[in-house]
């Protein structure tokens, strides 16, 4: 064979390095650029993609306003005078970009130091992101509530450590403790007195489990507590103008109370309140806004708080609320639905006019605090879920080589399955339906709302002719098993494949043939057993049973699987510790017999996120949490017990494990990176439309 020779080599490589390769859309760079500015904090990188559009892509000009305005905002953050420009070019280049126009010329007026011109409609301020080091103070950002003036934040964290109650002053930067440092405390959320001074929250002896309600003096630093009260369920919410009592949700009663101040007397306002939903007392304290119902189906209402009939104002139709506040002056409530923040005009406790949607966001999860001066206040939550792949050997498992790589043209999802030749992916777009890819077509076919609303989807698998997709269905109001559907993926059709399953039973698993299954069913003593039988039997063996009492407790996040041969069960334990810390042995994976014999520990962890059995039933691939919280992937062989990394650790994010090729060779997971954003919108009351 005839050799090249160096100079020829080097010919072909710069030859093939000049062969055209697909071009990039401007949108595609766009998207590219937000996921380095917002997801990665790479700014620097941001700001070459976005530079880039502006210079290809000038006739598109909502696309090049669009980028010269998220030019400025990185700029911005880098502390650098050329955010003024790229402001500068959208307002005078791009006025007919009104939206855009608009937001540029509110953000070159605060760094003009200058009031904004007036504007129509509601204006978003970002406050702070997780993205930047120096915000990552906040472990749990939904719980953040303003101060009434809207300059102060006042929140908890619950790492060992740093347990306690903090302020932080958004005009200089600094965080500060309230409480002192006590070990063996957890603290509840935060409620704010009206005049900024005063801060109230649970306090609980972890040993004794006896809870206080405890106000504390920002000024002295000195303390107290609301006498005769078991605070131990409570969590404060608001605090009354004229400081005599503090709205509490029970979660112990799930009741919404008020506590009097003097001498903790308790008054009931709701039952059937959600335990996490929060509520928000009038500014004359005459009326109570509340969220009461099935969590994800409640109605809002409000009532007097000396009694008296109730009134809905909003009813959910399967949409979230959280947190339904007054406005300052009392003439509207605010409330959050899946498309955004909405108003609701009021007087005198009743609705005086249609509720509208006065800010358009599907990024909002909490709104935290309505202020006289910085406006509505909430946390925004950011998810992108990226398909990848590694590459293993099949014989053992280990990395074959390839590092882990991004999958591309994957619909929406939040996990997929393989067809056995790779050929087709079927993704479960957000627990709706499904989408299928088809690589060699380069095509996506949508099925949507496959059940009715109230009635997730969950899992999804091929059947064993790969004609069919077969999901759990579950309804959520009551939690109650519909069965297993099959979705045809040439017509679309939906079926009846095996019948509900008794009670609150869930959880459904398949050996690879679909001849057996595996699913989780309720005891009366509160345990659950695992149980396999014939699929489409409602009763069967019990493998094992957990959540027995005194035990480590089933984990949530990756429940029981039954294994390709339907021969053995894996599950998950994950042991209670104080604080919820991090240990090195509090996560375990136990393997047992389909007959309940033999069940053994084959691997310890801090924390397992999910699990996956290869095609054969010799291995399962698992994602774990090591102590440093960063994401590892590895691979236990059942038989022995050995484990091995494969080449996949994340900082920040999660790992969920989806599909194992059925030759072997490929484990498919979904990256899940999350980010959230701290955001103030003024404006809410004005009659300008939605942004």
């Amino acid at each position: 064979m005839r050799r090249l020779t160096i100079p020829a080599l080097a010919l072909l490589l710069l030859l093939a390095g000049a062969l055209p390769s697909r071009a990039q859309t401007g949108r595609e760079l766009f998207q590219q650029a937000l996921v380095m500015e917002r997801s990665q904090g790479d700014l620097k990188g941001a700001i070459s993609l976005y530079e880039r559009i502006v210079r290809e892509f000038a006739t598109d000009r909502s696309l090049t306003a669009s980028a010269l305005l998220q030019l400025g905002e990185c700029y911005e953050k880098q502390g650098s005078a050329q955010a003024r420009q790229a402001y500068q070019r959208v307002v005078t280049e791009f006025a007919d970009q009104g939206d855009l126009a608009a937001q540029a010329r509110t953000r070159l007026a605060a760094l003009q130091g200058e009031v904004a011109p007036p504007l129509k409609g509601p204006v978003a301020r970002l406050i702070f992101t997780s993205q930047n080091p120096a915000d990552r103070v906040f472990q749990n950002p939904k719980l953040i509530v303003p101060s009434p003036d809207g300059r102060r934040l006042a929140y908890f964290q619950s790492d060992p450590g740093t347990d306690g109650i903090y302020t932080w002053d958004l005009t200089t930067g600094r965080s500060e403790r309230v409480t002192p440092a006590q070990e063996g405390v957890a603290y509840g959320a935060p409620a704010w007195s009206s005049d900024g001074k005063r801060i109230a929250f649970r306090e609980l002896d972890k040993a004794t489990n006896v809870g206080a309600l405890r106000m504390v003096d920002l000024s002295t630093r000195t303390s107290r507590t609301v006498p005769g009260l078991d605070a131990r369920g409570l969590r404060a919410v608001d605090w009354s103008r004229d400081g005599r009592f503090i709205l509490c949700n029970n979660a112990q009663r799930t009741t919404l109370d008020l506590v009097t101040v003097a001498d903790g007397s308790t008054a009931t306002l709701s039952d059937s309140v959600w335990s996490a939903q929060l509520a928000s007392l009038s500014p004359d304290g005459r009326y109570v806004a509340y969220g009461a119902g099935p969590h994800t189906h409640e109605r809002l209402y409000v009532q007097p708080v000396t009694g008296g009939p109730r009134q809905a104002i909003a009813e959910s139709g399967g949409e979230m609320y959280l947190h339904p506040l007054w406005s300052p002056d009392g003439t509207a409530i605010a409330y959050q639905q899946n498309d955004g923040i909405w108003v609701r005009p009021m007087k005198d406790g009743a609705p005086s006019a249609p509720a509208r949607l006065a800010y358009r966001t599907t990024a909002a999860r909490w709104v935290s605090g309505w202020t006289e001066a910085g406006g509505l206040h909430f946390t925004a939550l950011n998810q992108v879920n990226q398909p990848m792949e590694v590459e293993v050997d099949p014989r053992t498992a280990r990395p074959a080589g390839a590092p882990p790589r991004e999958l591309e043209g994957y619909p929406k999802l939040s996990s997929f399955r393989w067809s056995r030749d790779r050929g087709t992916v079927a993704a479960n777009t957000w627990w709706t339906g499904y989408a299928l890819y088809s690589f060699e077509a380069g095509t996506t076919r949508s099925f949507e709302n496959l059940e009715p609303e109230g009635v997730m989807i969950r899992g999804g698998v091929w059947s064993p002719d790969e004609r069919e997709i077969w999901y759990e269905a579950m309804g959520m109001t009551p939690p109650a098993s519909a069965g297993v559907k099959g979705l045809d993926v040439n017509t679309g059709a939906v079926r009846q494949v095996f019948p509900p399953l008794p009670g609150r039973a869930r959880a459904i698993t398949f050996s690879a043939d679909g001849r057996t299954w595996a699913f989780l069913r309720p005891e009366s003593d509160r345990s659950v057993s695992v149980v396999v039988a014939p699929a489409g039997q409602t009763d069967g063996q019990v493998a094992v049973r957990l959540n027995v009492p005194g035990q480590d407790r089933i984990n949530s996040q990756a429940l029981p699987h039954i294994s390709p041969r339907g021969d053995q069960v894996f599950y998950v334990l994950q042991r209670v510790t104080p604080g919820n810390r991090m240990e090195p042995d509090a996560g375990s994976i136990w393997v047992v017999g389909a007959d309940g014999t033999g069940a053994r520990k084959v691997a310890t962890e801090p924390a397992v996120e999910s699990v996956l059995w290869d095609p054969t039933g010799r291995f399962v691939a698992y994602a774990s949490r090591t102590m440093d919280r960063n994401t590892v992937l590895r691979v236990v062989e059942v038989a022995t017990g050995a484990v091995h990394d494969l080449p996949v650790e994340l900082t920040e994010s999660g790992i969920q494990l989806n599909d194992w090729s059925a030759d072997g060779r490929y484990i498919g997971f979904v990256q899940l990176k999350n980010w959230w954003e701290y955001w103030a919108v003024q404006g809410l009351l004005d009659q300008g439309g939605s942004r």
